[in-house]
């Protein structure tokens, strides 16, 4: 499990943003060819960003356009979640959809 602390790192890391993460949001298991997977998401609000270490595709999305993107219900409910909470009076003031 990773640590809280260690959380940001790994948001500059993986995705090249630099961030302070607000809460936990859940995790999802899978497998990726015969590995079992289990990764952990966290709501985390971008102050900046930066070059990820990891070469992969980043990319900045409305909540419709990440809905569309994901193929599993169990992502899309967790998306539906942070969306919930970012738009809910008094826990985060979000302006638009967009980052």
């Amino acid at each position: 499990m990773l640590s809280f602390a260690m959380i940001p790192a790994e948001l500059r890391e993986e995705a090249g943003v630099i961030g302070e993460v607000i809460r936990p949001m859940g995790s999802l298991e899978f497998t990726s060819g015969t590995e079992p997977v289990r990764v952990e998401y966290f709501l985390a609000r971008r102050t900046g960003t930066t070059r990820p270490a990891e070469q992969r595709e980043t990319r900045w999305c409305t909540y419709a356009e990440a809905h569309e993107l994901l193929s599993h219900d169990d992502a899309k409910a967790l998306l539906a979640k942070a969306y919930f909470l970012l738009k809910a009076p008094g826990i985060l003031r979000v302006t638009s959809d967009d980052p």
